[in-house]
């Protein structure tokens, strides 16, 4: 390095260090300016926003998010935002309604006394119904018989026929039925096994077994809303601490041969505890009706059937089809028992 080399360094360092005087222009930065290379563009890092860049930047937010109600800043803006979301949605709800099918319920048991009745409902709400029976020509003519329109028939219903003891076919038409979760399908059993006066129960179960195909199938076919219809004898184990339980224990196993229901209330015993233990993962949900009666509807302008704290001592079939068929679809009921009874109807 050379004396010149030294020389210029050294002014360099004395020129940074060097204090300004006031008024005149910065000692350093005009050395800076004149040694250390050429000068250099200051850009500012954001000019002050106007009142016309707020408003320009309010309104490219509500063009780009219409729904949102947090962009409005004032109540007419509010009100003029909330105009625009309710008309979006009611878009967005067109084009689903649109695309999705009505809303499918396979029902086993649809050619019981409960079971025509939630055909006959849920036809008239306008879902589709997949029925598993033994008879096909027997659902018709219970439908027949219950008033069901020859044409909801025919446009609406599938009928399968198979038995709940043939696993390999109860499978098959979970599988083979098209349901769907997304699609908010769902599928219900208000099958029984026949009434008896037998005192010890006799044979297999039927419930069960088909139950548990079901819930297997669902899991294999992402599906997830189940309805188990059972009966109000049937004991929650769950509830050993409650008096009612031990009421209902002893109507199940002593007071059921005397009524012919013996083998109906053992059966459900059975699978109950079952729907409990290992279905939580499902949308299930276990009714819990009281003695059933072939009669007239009960619902009335001020009462209908609905979930109580106690269950009614008889409830009418064409009641009880009606109610199971809503229910199966209300996700309030999901992971309930609910008892059954006449309730004031709510607004």
């Amino acid at each position: 390095m050379d004396a010149s080399s030294v020389l210029r360094d050294r002014r360099h360092v004395d020129a940074i260090t060097a204090s300004p005087s006031p008024g005149s222009l910065s000692p350093s930065f005009a050395e800076l300016r004149g040694t250390v290379g050429p000068r250099r563009r200051i850009v500012n890092a954001r000019a002050p926003r106007t009142d016309g860049c707020v408003k320009a930047r309010q309104q490219r937010r509500r063009l780009t998010a219409p729904s949102r109600l947090s962009d409005a800043t004032s109540g007419e803006n509010t009100q003029h935002c909330r105009k625009r979301q309710h008309a979006h949605n009611a878009i967005f709800n067109e084009r689903r309604a649109r695309t999705m099918s009505p809303p499918k319920l396979l029902l086993f048991g649809a050619a019981g006394k409960t079971g025509r009745y939630v055909v006959k409902t849920a036809l008239e709400d306008g879902k589709h119904v997949i029925a598993f029976v033994r008879d096909a020509d027997r659902l018709l003519a219970a439908l027949a018989e219950v008033g069901v329109d020859a044409a909801l028939i025919s446009s609406g219903l599938k009928i399968v026929a198979g038995d709940m003891t043939d696993l390999d076919a109860v499978r098959r038409v979970v599988r083979e039925s098209g349901l769907s979760h997304a699609n908010g399908d769902a599928i219900a059993s208000v099958a029984g096994k026949p009434k008896s006066c037998a005192v010890f129960t006799t044979g297999e179960p039927m419930l069960l077994p088909a139950v548990r195909a079901i819930a297997e199938t669902m899991r294999e076919c992402g599906l997830k809303r189940f309805l188990l219809q059972t009966g109000a004898m049937c004991a929650d184990a769950r509830l050993r601490g409650d008096p009612a339980y031990y009421f209902l224990f002893f109507m199940s196993r002593v007071m059921s041969p005397t009524l012919g229901v013996k083998e109906m209330v053992m059966d459900n015993a059975r699978v109950v505890p079952y729907v409990y233990r290992e279905m939580d993962d499902l949308e299930w949900i276990v009714t819990r009706p009281g003695l059933l009666a072939r009669s007239a509807s009960k619902n009335t302008e001020k009462k209908a059937l609905g979930p109580s704290k106690a269950e009614a001592f008889s409830v009418a079939f064409v009641d009880l089809g009606e109610w199971t068929a809503k229910a199966a679809f209300d996700a309030s009921l999901v992971h309930t028992t609910p008892k059954l009874a006449y309730v004031a109807r709510t607004r």
